[in-house]
């Protein structure tokens, strides 16, 4: 069976993956990172985000304004989430980290700073950066997130794109 995919023209990557089944150009990508967290909680998806970049595709890190700096530095374009990573950290920390310790401690603050974080995935998918007048339109072909971002999985369906939910950090296996 001979695919019918036909890559956009001019915005194919160089060194893309072929199958033997279906010699077919992978097209560049506009990604969307969705990180919201701490310096510790970016900048692993600042390594992938230069990664994709050299593999040809466009790559725009959404993450809290503290951040911006880190995501600029390093060559990826940066749009601003809602939020503040600071408080968001200590009240996991007050939490455990835990449902059931998030259910024992009801912060009406907090899920007012979820709401707008929410609210800030939209535009960081579909819109120009605020902060930069020269910059790009830019409308995510993919999407990748850290969990915490909770409406990553809306904005990608409401745009019919794929949504990849990962931890920045690697994962080891207890050994005991």
């Amino acid at each position: 069976m001979v695919s019918s995919f036909q890559p956009p023209r001019g915005r194919s990557v160089s060194d893309s993956t072929v199958s033997a089944l279906a010699p077919v150009e992978l097209p560049a990508l506009s990604v969307a990172i969705l990180v919201v967290g701490t310096h510790g909680d970016v900048l692993p998806f600042v390594s992938l985000a230069i990664a994709l970049q050299a593999k040809g595709h466009r790559v725009r890190i959404a993450t809290h304004v503290e951040h911006r700096k880190l995501v600029l530095k390093h060559g990826v374009e940066h749009y601003p989430l809602a939020g503040d990573p600071k408080q968001l950290s200590r009240w996991m920390v007050a939490s455990g980290g835990t449902i059931i310790g998030e259910a024992k401690r009801y912060e009406p603050a907090k899920l007012g700073m979820l709401r707008e974080i929410v609210h800030s995935l939209w535009p960081a998918v579909t819109a120009k950066d605020p902060y930069d007048f020269d910059a790009r339109p830019f409308v995510a072909d993919a999407i990748i997130a850290n969990p915490v971002c909770f409406g990553h999985v809306h904005v990608a369906e409401a745009l019919g794109v794929p949504v990849r939910a990962r931890g920045g950090r690697p994962r080891a296996r207890r050994v005991r």
